[in-house]
């Protein structure tokens, strides 16, 4: 069972319980939105259905240590504390699935946008036609957008018109650089020397700005990796020592506790950087 199917079935299945839907409908967070509505038609999950699973495989990851450590007679604070802090990794890493699944087509997409948004320009300049464009796109093997657009057309030949596809699609799909390329081709009423050369513009721009966001996050991760992996290891086991705890069963809270740490100082450093980045 890969990742998606992981999620796709918890989230059915516990937020079919009231309980777990009601917390589901709470808690959710704001950053689930975007990829839900993405996947929709091929996942059928919203993002309170996903919460709550996350909720139920929470309870279950508690539930499952805490008797294990009972069994094992571990304290039960130490019980307590691992319990916990595997069932907020627990939560952190099924919500997560479908937001990295989403940011993983959004690279690609823009890798690609550059040659979409030509290949979009040259349909239209040289036919015309939005659907020929389309067409063009579809049959140009590009990762992810050919197959989408295979959809597109199967739709206009149904009788749905290729700009409300096209502005439906743009709206929805991960790239912020091909929404502004397939918006300022819709708004124009045709298709220009200096149309292309600001749209080729635009599109290098934002791939500037992206890999310049993606260097910041990339920096954040590296100090995040050389700062915990040499000092805090280094300092725990200073401590245990020194208050005679390398015996104790709190020994067995210091890898948890660790990526713990590691996950939330991420969070904290990578937010830091986007917004000195604006």
């Amino acid at each position: 069972m890969n990742s998606i199917n992981f999620l796709k079935f918890f989230s059915h299945f516990f937020s079919s319980t009231p309980i777990y839907r009601h917390f589901g409908k709470k808690y959710f967070s704001e950053s689930l939105i975007k990829p839900c509505k993405y996947y929709f038609e091929k996942l059928s999950l919203t993002p309170e259905e996903i919460c709550a699973g996350a909720l139920g495989l929470t309870s279950i990851i508690f539930i499952l240590f805490s008797l294990l450590f009972t069994f094992f007679k571990v304290h039960f604070v130490v019980a307590l504390i691992v319990s916990a802090i595997l069932s907020y990794l627990a939560y952190n890493f099924f919500t997560e699935i479908i937001i990295t699944e989403y940011k993983k087509e959004q690279f690609i997409l823009e890798k690609f946008s550059d040659l979409i948004a030509r290949t979009m320009h040259m349909g239209m300049g040289s036919t015309g036609s939005l659907f020929r464009a389309i067409q063009l796109v579809a049959q140009s093997n590009f990762p992810l957008i050919s197959k989408d657009f295979q959809g597109l057309i199967y739709q206009i030949n149904n009788g749905c018109s290729p700009e409300e596809l096209l502005y439906n699609y743009a709206i929805q799909q991960p790239s912020k650089t091909l929404k502004n390329q397939f918006l300022a081709l819709l708004s124009s009423p045709s298709i220009n020397n200096d149309l292309v050369t600001f749209s080729m513009n635009l599109t290098q721009f934002e791939l500037r700005t992206e890999y310049d966001k993606f260097t910041e996050e990339l920096e954040s991760r590296v100090m995040i990796i050389i700062g915990l992996a040499l000092f805090i290891p280094i300092l725990s086991g200073i401590f245990l020592a020194i208050y005679g705890l390398s015996s104790s069963y709190l020994i067995l809270t210091i890898v948890p506790i660790y990526v713990l740490l590691v996950r939330i100082l991420k969070k904290f450093l990578i937010k830091t950087h986007a917004e000195l980045l604006g």
